[in-house]
């Protein structure tokens, strides 16, 4: 496990990012929603093209969390700026952005 914004686009790789919701009464779980913006990934077998994936988590206020992605397939590589934002209610909580590049 490294501590980086510079993400090698190579199957396996995982990254991501970890958070502590702050709040109270700690230990409540919360409803987040995240998105992952990135750059025009065409999956080969649907010819869809997609620039971002959303996604819901419960976290529990004062808990370590961790939202991530991992490039399972070589499609899934996209070069460029990936950013992770996390909402609450629609309020923007963080953002984090990521470049992938090819080693």
């Amino acid at each position: 496990m490294e501590e980086t914004d510079q993400i090698p686009g190579v199957i396996g790789v995982q990254f991501g990012l970890r958070f502590v919701l702050k709040g109270s009464p700690e230990g409540e779980k919360v409803l987040l929603e995240g998105k992952l913006l990135h750059p025009c990934i065409k999956n080969p077998k649907t010819g869809e093209y997609c620039y971002s994936v959303q996604w819901q988590s419960m976290v529990r206020i004062g808990e370590p969390h961790y939202d991530g992605w991992g490039f399972d397939d070589y499609w899934e590589i996209a070069t460029g700026e990936w950013t992770f934002v996390i909402f609450c209610r629609g309020k923007k909580l963080l953002e984090k952005k990521f470049l992938v590049y090819t080693p």
